[in-house]
């Protein structure tokens, strides 16, 4: 048995002394229910517990019991003091070694346990099978679930808390409530297995002096993004290693948690010419070193050192180092070592901002980097990004084409795709589509040519926003559909969400609004999953008006008071505008129409606030529209002269959107009795070149 409490990080965050009292309390009634049934705690680690029994049924019924106590323990406490659990079953011969579990069956076990729902259970087939003819335990089939660095997927099943949730719920509902939380279940008689290997690491443990700790995490970060450009390797991303910073919890539950086989660690020490780095690679399933060594390098050498790293990982599973991949660590990014400590610096700041100082910080390191070094490229990328991020954009498209003629000259195609998508990232907010989407597809051609199938992935998400924005929606979704299909394959349910997300927004622009919900719901699920509530927001954001659009304001409300609360702690500006409007909406539709009037006001107010010019046009139009049912023509018209003021400062609009403003134009005339015959053919000419 494996269990786990959902969202203990974060109750750890808030208030550590209330969290632990009740982990203390959390740890008491799961001891109690395994004693009562004959089972023996292994260990408890931080808030998972790992528990064996000799009779699978006894198992089950403890995991019920567990269930059904905190549910009703639950019952009778506020929001912040339940405790809420998932627990997952499985069987098989355990390796024990001191306090530590070992084996393909504990990793395999403490998957179904991250898959299960939260206050729920699911077990495997083994275990499944071994109960089955217990007429009081009551199991249906999620189907063969893809769990996280899981070659194979595995076939769990539900195990109901009693009959009547079991009779409760129909297969169908099953399959979409695993669905919308993200879990994957996949066709076996479609699915291709790939051979994948999973790599955590923990920062190296900095044996210098304080001031080089950001040097020393930045070697980390470069270290694991250099093994992603090798596509059977899954690793943590660097925010998730992050999150294991002193962290008290034996290397083995570190694995478990990032869901790896392996784990990478050492120690650093930077001297006055040279690093020198012990670098440790164990194999977690079977507690084995897979190799220790020893590497001494300045800042120039690094990127070779790098190279001699990557291959020593890759030797442990048999892969060879694409010849690109070699090819780019034989290239010296810069002469000098003090340049290469600043671009690590600054690299580190990026990945992990904290705050608008680091980034100033980052910022002030390129800029050390390039003056030590002129021709050092990917500081001068690195130094656009910041500017673009600050809103300089003549500042950035400078400085990435500075980035991009030295690109030119180092006979490295990935040199160019790296700076073709800044500029192409560039554009796109700067609403120059054409220009976005001719760097994009040029960053992609040379993606697509060495198979990096992270980048391929992140390009294609990348130009499906363009065309969305530009008005091409089929094309958007057929690059979000192929960009998701290879995501899928690394299981970043963080980058899944967020195309879920993008399928939703771009099937709601086109006006399909039930996909939009369904792609809208799954995001929902996976950012619920991961606990990252501010991007789970923009996905409720979505889901409520695509359900508005089509009638069902009330559940709409139901996702908008969840998300204005997360927008309000965050203070966005653009999502509140967009709750207001929502509800405007729903006003209209009950008939109050002074009350909608005022909330799409509001709303359009703060969406212009943001400067999100095509959201203001878009929800001033439907404005218009209730001012029109309300006969306040003066007004409607003033609403319609700024729109179209507004789109003549504005590219990607839609035509139609152009078409609909003119027509919306003339009714207002006519309402008014100010639309004559010549007026009419004049329209009728526009309308026809429009169309054509």
């Amino acid at each position: 048995m494996f269990t786990d409490v959902f969202g203990y990080s974060k109750m750890i965050g808030k208030d550590e002394k209330h969290a632990l009292s009740l982990l203390d309390e959390h740890n008491e009634i799961i001891a109690k229910s395994i004693d009562k049934h004959q089972g023996s705690i292994i260990k408890f680690i931080g808030d998972a517990v790992f528990a064996e029994f000799d009779m699978s049924n006894e198992a089950a019924h403890c995991a019920i019991e567990i269930q059904k106590t905190f549910i009703h323990r639950n019952k009778i406490h506020s929001k912040n003091d339940r405790i809420r659990i998932r627990i997952g079953l499985h069987m098989g011969d355990l390796v024990v070694k001191g306090d530590d579990l070992l084996g393909h069956v504990v990793n395999l076990g403490s998957r179904i346990e991250a898959v299960a729902p939260v206050d729920g259970i699911f077990i495997s087939k083994p275990v499944h099978d071994a109960i089955k003819d217990d007429v009081s335990i009551f199991t249906k089939e999620v189907g063969h679930v893809k769990m996280k660095n899981i070659k194979e997927p595995c076939k769990l099943f539900k195990l109901y808390l009693d009959q009547l949730n079991f009779t409760a719920q129909s297969h169908e509902a099953l399959q979409k409530e695993t669905l919308d939380r993200g879990v994957q279940v996949v066709d076996m008689d479609k699915y291709s297995a790939i051979d994948i290997y999973s790599i955590g690491m923990i920062y190296f443990k900095n044996l210098g002096k304080k001031e080089d700790e950001v040097s020393c995490r930045g070697i980390a970060q470069e270290i694991i993004k250099s093994m992603a450009e090798i596509n059977a390797l899954r690793m943590p991303s660097p925010t998730e290693i992050e999150q294991y910073e002193d962290i008290n919890l034996p290397m083995s539950e570190i694995a478990r948690r990032m869901q790896v086989d392996h784990m990478l660690f050492g120690s650093i020490m930077k001297g006055e010419k040279e690093y020198e780095l012990h670098l440790e690679m164990k194999n977690m399933t079977e507690d084995r070193q897979c190799f220790e060594e020893t590497f001494k390098f300045s800042g120039t050498e690094f990127n070779a050192i790098k190279g001699q790293i990557l291959l020593k990982i890759l030797y442990q599973f048999d892969l060879e180092l694409p010849d690109h991949v070699g090819k780019s660590f034989q290239v010296q990014p810069t002469s000098n070592p003090k340049a290469m400590e600043h671009y690590i610096k600054g690299r580190h700041l990026i990945d992990i901002p904290k705050s608008s100082e680091s980034m100033m910080m980052a910022r002030e390191h390129f800029n050390k980097a390039t003056e030590l070094d002129p021709s050092f490229l990917y500081a001068h990328s690195n130094k656009g990004w910041i500017s673009f991020l600050n809103g300089n954009y003549d500042v950035a498209e400078d400085e990435f084409f500075s980035a991009l003629d030295l690109a030119r000259q180092d006979d490295l195609d990935m040199s160019d795709a790296y700076v073709y998508g800044h500029l192409g990232t560039l554009y796109h907010r700067l609403e120059k589509h054409n220009k976005s989407i001719h760097y994009l597809e040029k960053a992609l051609d040379i993606y697509l040519q060495y198979n990096n199938r992270r980048n391929i992935a992140s390009t294609l998400h990348n130009l499906g926003h363009v065309f969305v924005d530009s008005g091409k929606i089929d094309d958007a979704l057929d690059c979000f559909h192929r960009s998701l299909a290879i995501k899928e394959e690394f299981e970043d349910r963080n980058v899944l969400a967020s195309s879920y997300n993008q399928i939703a927004n771009a099937y709601y622009t086109k006006g399909d609004f039930t996909l939009s919900i369904e792609n809208a719901n799954r995001s929902i699920g996976y950012y619920v999953s991961i606990g990252n509530n501010l991007f789970g927001a923009y996905s409720m954001a979505i889901m409520a008006d695509s359900l508005s659009k089509i009638g069902l304001f009330e559940e709409a409300e139901k996702h908008l008071s969840v998300a204005q609360e997360i927008f309000e702690e965050f203070s966005n500006l653009f999502l509140l505008g967009k709750v207001d409007v929502l509800r405007g909406m729903r006003c209209f539709n009950e008939g109050n129409l002074d009350e909608a009037i005022h909330l799409y006001k509001e709303g359009i107010e703060k969406i212009q606030m943001d400067e999100s010019r095509r959201w203001v046009i878009h929800y001033s139009m439907e404005l218009i529209h209730v001012l029109m049912y309300n006969e306040d023509y003066v007004r409607a018209s003033k609403y319609v002269n700024r729109c179209q003021l507004m789109i003549k400062k504005t590219s990607g609009i839609i035509p139609m959107d152009r078409t609909l403003l003119r027509v919306i134009e003339t009714c207002i005339l006519i309402d008014e009795g100010k639309m004559d015959i010549e007026k009419l053919k004049s329209l009728h000419g526009e309308l026809e070149e429009d169309e054509a």
